[in-house]
């Protein structure tokens, strides 16, 4: 009876030091940066919460009060979180790796984002808040918005915790990734090329109605300019998924490329 009370308590004590030691060896999910990182989908590494009307907007005051509390992990490889009317905050931290300082994009994967701020401390302590979004457009966006995105540098060895508060019209659903300079500015060129295309063949295909009513006096070249009319929201729609396509595809051929190097 003795022994038996004995072992109950061993068991009892063993099992509460292995609580506490898996909460002690808890860390934080960390996206590691180096000079073969180029394109890496750093969703299942971002932090969430839920509710958090009081700390609404990039300030130190809110960052200071957003670090001690409850964060909620993603498993997933595409960031899904429920919106609120008053925005999502999401964090996520980056270490450099490298003894030289590390340039990168970060990226959302989704243009429905009127407004998203990005805001950190440096190294040596400064508060820095930037923001995207298409209500955020820069002198390069005037004509064709492009996703939202950052640019971040990280000094050699740094270690940096970023927080990003989003004001989404609907659920974050898409991916965030990084990616490097160059390729970024692939991104850019290629969604720039398909736009003007689709935007050349809806302007001939006009023209060339235009020429056939007034060559032949047929009301169908009139019927074929509606449609071509009509079909641009179709278009526009196309693009769209074939951008997110490209980049999606982008991101496997990279991580593809780097295991094989």
């Amino acid at each position: 009876m003795y022994k038996n009370s004995n072992f109950k308590i061993f068991i009892l004590i063993f099992g509460v030091f292995i609580s506490f030691a898996s909460i002690l060896a808890h860390t934080e999910p960390v996206v590691l940066l180096d000079q073969d990182t180029s394109s890496k989908n750093i969703s299942s590494l971002i932090e969430y919460r839920y509710r958090d009307q009081k700390f609404a907007g990039c300030s130190p005051n809110h960052i200071d009060g957003l670090e001690d509390l409850e964060w909620h992990s993603i498993s997933t490889d595409v960031l899904r979180v429920k919106r609120t009317s008053f925005g999502n905050w999401l964090r996520f931290s980056v270490q450099n790796s490298e003894s030289t300082i590390q340039s990168r994009i970060l990226l959302l994967g989704w243009l429905n984002v009127p407004d998203i701020q990005l805001c950190f401390f440096d190294k040596n302590g400064k508060f820095i808040s930037l923001r995207s979004g298409y209500s955020n457009p820069t002198a390069d966006e005037k004509i064709l918005t492009t996703l939202p995105h950052f640019k971040i540098d990280l000094q050699p060895n740094e270690n940096r915790i970023f927080y990003l508060f989003v004001l989404s019209n609907e659920d974050i659903n898409y991916r965030i990734q990084i990616m490097g300079l160059e390729e970024f500015e692939l991104h850019k060129r290629l969604r720039l090329i398909t736009s003007y295309s689709i935007v050349g063949i809806i302007g001939f295909a006009i023209l060339y109605s235009f020429f056939g009513y007034y060559r032949f006096k047929n009301s169908t070249f009139i019927f074929s300019r509606y449609t071509c009319f009509q079909s641009s929201p179709l278009f526009t729609f196309f693009t769209d998924a074939l951008l997110r396509k490209f980049s999606e595809t982008q991101t496997i051929y990279f991580d593809t490329v780097i295991s094989y190097s």
